[in-house]
């Protein structure tokens, strides 16, 4: 009897001692839930701790409901600390770190989490782990991961006052072939940017070319021009309401044949080259693109083409010339849902900037020269720096099979040209995702840290980033989707 109850003595104790390592600290959101405005896409919330002794670290897993949700974490009470940021099967992590218990008991906003939703149901944002670390007197690390989740819904509000135009699919008439896919119906009433004071706008004159197509001809006033490239914002172009499409038929009398979609007519000033444009459609995907209508009628894609912030149109660098909105999707017969390179190798053909090899096939795991990445950034050709982003490129040389490292190189230097140079130092602590990291030239060090910043290189899924690995085909197009898009922002 008395072994018995030494034994559950000794239990009892054992349990005490374990529950030691469990600290009573709490996370949570400063919102439950937000309600998205029409037009509308961004909302945030901040991620607050509150800590009950001292720690030495934190560590926070942020997941969205579904995939057309995406998150992003900006350090806040904790930003000037030793931090970390990743993504891993679809989880944001994000934490911060001290060789000591350095941070004191106390709340403390650790970061904002930037949520991009375009869609019109609700979706959630939740906490899925969370750790919280000490270190004990021997050096020892404890770590508790029993904290609470939390959940935060993200609603859309319904739209008010008049309908929104379905458009969309092909359309008749317009600038003649080329492309893959139908001519995109932009939308005949005005996207206005209101609430937004650095917006510029110019609004188009629908009038009719010698061939009976419409084309909305728009004139961008140098006053224009220079305010947008002052505010980094594209100059959106608004197509009016065409006033010959809105008679109503009589009774049993067929509707009216719809105008075709016009040709979007630029006339940049004589100062400006090139400049970032926003021309308005609908049901656009990151297969629709601008499409330059060239002389003889063929149309060629204008590469930086993008989605716009609010969802609502495609912006691109161009010059003065005629254009219009195309779904320009490409079809390989090795590239399938589910594919992993699928979107990538989607968004580079869809603009021209890789093409297949023969045979509809795409070859995602074929590798590539320096010469051959080089010339997918030369199409991009330097949205106005031409001349500086051409010798960033071109000086890596373009002989030997291409490393992924020598492509964040490239790319970094390419981003820099177009810049001015006037880019922050990355932080090298990001190396620290990656286990294979220190092999790294001291030369492309920054270049590597840039790209895991931006996103641009992810990793392999098994924690290396295989720096000295050949390029293939697949990965450069996804590398070449995600500088395209930060090059637009």
């Amino acid at each position: 009897m008395k072994r018995l109850v030494r034994s559950l003595m000794l239990c009892m104790l054992m349990v005490l001692v374990f529950s030691c390592t469990v600290f009573a600290s709490t996370v949570d959101a400063d919102k439950s839930s937000i309600s998205l405005k029409s037009g509308v896409n961004t909302c945030s919330f901040n991620v607050i701790l509150r800590a009950d002794s001292e720690f030495a670290g934190a560590e926070f897993g942020i997941k969205p409901s579904a995939a057309d949700v995406t998150v992003k974490a900006s350090f806040k009470d904790v930003a000037s600390e030793s931090t970390v940021r990743t993504e891993k099967n679809g989880i944001t992590y994000f934490g911060f770190f001290a060789g000591s218990n350095k941070f004191k008991e106390g709340n403390y906003n650790v970061a904002e989490i930037t949520c991009t939703y375009a869609g019109s149901g609700s979706r959630n944002v939740d906490l899925v782990s969370s750790k919280i670390v000490k270190i004990d007197e021997e050096g020892n690390t404890e770590s508790d991961t029993s904290m609470e989740g939390f959940s935060v819904k993200i609603t859309r509000e319904a739209a008010t006052g008049g309908s929104e135009n379905a458009g969309g699919g092909s359309a008749g008439g317009g600038a003649g072939g080329g492309g893959g896919g139908g001519v995109i119906t932009l939308p005949e009433t005005p996207s206005p940017l209101a609430n937004d004071k650095d917006a510029v706008s110019e609004k188009a004159v629908i009038t009719t070319d010698t061939n009976g197509n419409r084309v909305a001809d728009v004139k961008i006033s140098e006053e224009s021009a220079k305010k947008a490239i002052e505010a980094n914002k594209p100059i959106e172009i608004v197509i009016p309401e065409d006033k010959t499409t809105t008679t109503t038929p009589e009774a049993g009398a067929a509707e009216p044949e719809k105008k075709a979609t016009p040709t979007v007519k630029i006339n940049l000033p004589a100062t400006v080259k090139k400049a970032a444009v926003k021309v308005t459609a609908t049901k656009v995907t990151d297969t629709t693109v601008l499409m330059k209508v060239n002389e003889d009628g063929s149309m060629t894609p204008v590469p930086t083409s993008v989605i716009s912030a609010d969802s609502n149109g495609i912006v691109a660098t161009v010059e003065s010339g005629n254009y219009v909105v195309v779904d320009n999707k490409k079809e390989f017969n090795d590239v399938k849902e589910g594919d992993w390179f699928k979107e990538g190798a989607d968004f580079v053909s869809s603009r021209g900037l890789m093409e297949g090899i023969g045979n509809g096939t795409f070859a995602s795991g074929m590798t590539l020269t320096t010469a051959q990445t080089q010339a997918v950034l030369d199409r991009l050709g330097g949205a106005g720096k031409e001349e500086s982003w051409k010798n960033a490129v071109e000086k890596h040389g373009t002989t030997e099979v291409c490393s992924r490292e020598k492509t964040v190189s490239m790319l970094y230097d390419a981003y820099k040209a177009s810049k001015n140079g006037q880019v922050e130092k990355p932080n090298r602590e990001v190396l620290a995702q990656f286990k294979d990291t220190a092999n790294i030239a001291e030369e492309n060090i920054d270049a590597f840290c840039w790209a895991i910043e931006a996103k641009i290189i992810q990793g392999m899924g098994d924690g290396t980033a295989n720096p000295n690995g050949s390029l293939e085909r697949g990965q450069f197009g996804a590398m070449v989707e995600r500088f395209v898009k930060l090059m637009s922002l």
